[in-house]
């Protein structure tokens, strides 16, 4: 009888938490859940999603440019810019939600997963209603065309409106972006992808149709925004529907307590997140000042590289996170190390392949797509090659392990030593080498970082059992 009442507490009744009577949350039990099936399924559909996004851009800025015009583009990404700083408002709840959510699942306790969610749903939604209130309140007094310098008809006619839209999608995406990360607490991101996916495409469908209809730069911005709020309103349908979630805003739900549970956490999130924006933002700012535009230029073009080279194995980041939350909770920290152990030693060889083509594939390469010449440096090549492998290695597996161990303190401690070793080094390199200097600073700042974590996962994922085999 005890064992009967245990199993149903995996999927309570929600009648007692005031839902609607009968409705029941799908039970979630992750307990004999494969090690490598869920990382590998999810990271596959999110390697398409990826490369079909950086074709759809491919395809669709040019066009975008052509029908806009320089002036009007360059207000959209002047707008856009913004979305950065409205994001810190999201405080870094939805990453730490992610260690929660994902206990909460590992132990089958769905309720309080639900709970969890409403309650940041709520609390978020809030948020993203007082800004786009702010916004419709703020934008008869702010003079947009004095502020984006705009002299075309066309652009001082569409900037409002413009503004407007921009706005209210980026609060929007505040709450829908806690949804978008779901699926992948209980091992289940693929569903994520795919629903992104379609969003780009149907969303890439809407830009051609705006530019084909003449539907002005407004119409042009809903349409590129279009995915970031129809891929998270579908996956939420699909959690509804599939029972995997149930927001019934009549439960006595507190968000302010939830919120509050992950406070700690939450602010360690934060200082990560304007850590490791400044390390990249930062020698884009440097390298103009002592350098000037085409230099950056050059940093900016091979940034993207590096980011697109990187990408089979920062897709899997996200899912691996999640299942070592799970492997922990279920105290197999013995996985934890086949999977950190596996990821560091495929991060390597692939490494070796993506040195190989900054070397010598990329001056090719650069030669056929470029209208204008753009020649790297060998030396600012290697530099980029050695970031990249330091960034699979140390900033992704390493990352993804310290995470979902909880040392979120710790690490945004060394977040702060890194960004810090960073900037001294760069007033003194960027100057006299420009983009080497900025690509040298940052590879620099990895190795002050580098060891300070490995001993962090040396004491807490081999710690325990080192500490067996001495007894």
């Amino acid at each position: 009888m005890e064992t009967q009442t245990s199993k149903r507490g995996l999927e309570p009744l929600l009648t007692n938490e005031g839902q609607l009577s009968g409705h029941r949350l799908k039970p979630i039990n992750m307990s004999h859940s494969p090690t490598w099936e869920p990382i590998l399924k999810s990271a596959s559909v999110a390697i398409v999603n990826r490369f079909s996004s950086i074709l759809l851009k491919i395809l669709i800025i040019p066009l975008l440019i052509n029908y806009l015009g320089t002036e009007r583009f360059g207000i959209w990404v002047a707008i856009s810019s913004a979305s950065g700083y409205i994001f810190l408002l999201d405080m870094g709840l939805s990453s730490a939600m992610i260690n929660r959510l994902t206990g909460f699942y590992a132990k089958g306790d769905t309720r309080s997963a639900n709970q969890h969610i409403q309650g940041l749903f709520m609390f978020m939604s809030a948020i993203a209603c007082v800004g786009i209130l702010g916004t419709w309140l703020a934008l008869p007094r702010i003079d947009w065309e004095k502020l984006f310098k705009i002299h075309t008809a066309a652009a001082k006619a569409e900037v409002n409106l413009t503004v407007l839209i921009a706005f209210c999608i980026f609060f929007l995406q505040l709450p829908l972006s806690l949804i978008q990360k779901i699926p992948y607490t209980f091992q289940a991101g693929y569903i994520s992808e795919l629903h992104i996916l379609v969003a780009n495409i149907l969303g890439a469908g809407l830009i051609v149709a705006g530019l084909h209809f003449h539907g002005g730069l407004p119409f042009c911005v809903l349409a590129i925004n279009a995915a970031a709020v129809f891929a998270p309103l579908t996956i939420l349908i699909h959690l509804l529907m599939t029972a995997h979630l149930n927001i019934g805003f009549k439960n006595d739900v507190n968000p302010i307590k939830e919120v509050k549970s992950l406070k700690t956490a939450s602010m360690h999130f934060i200082v990560m997140q304007i850590c490791g924006t400044l390390l990249i933002v930062g020698p884009f700012s440097l390298i103009t000042y002592y350098h000037g535009a085409e230099a950056v230029a050059v940093f900016g073009i091979l940034l993207q590289v590096l980011t697109a080279v990187q990408t089979p194995l920062t897709v899997m980041l996200q899912p691996a996170w999640t299942k070592m939350v799970e492997l922990s909770v279920n105290d197999k920290r013995h996985k934890i190390r086949e999977i950190f152990t596996r990821y560091v030693k495929m991060a390597a060889l692939y490494s070796i392949l993506t040195g190989a083509f900054f070397m010598i594939c990329l001056p090719p390469i650069f030669g056929l797509v470029l209208k204008h010449q753009v020649h790297p440096s060998a030396s600012l090549r290697f530099a980029f090659a050695v970031w990249c492998a330091l960034g699979l290695i140390g900033g992704g597996g390493v990352g993804a392990v310290t995470l979902a161990l909880g040392l979120t303190g710790q690490i945004s401690r060394i977040s702060v030593l890194q960004l810090a070793a960073f900037l001294v080094l760069a007033f003194i390199l960027i100057p006299d080498y420009g983009a080497v200097g900025a690509v040298a600073c940052i590879i620099a700042s990895y190795f002050v970082s580098l060891p300070l974590v490995f001993v962090l996962i040396r004491r807490n994922l081999y710690g325990a059992e080192e500490s067996v085999r001495r007894i």
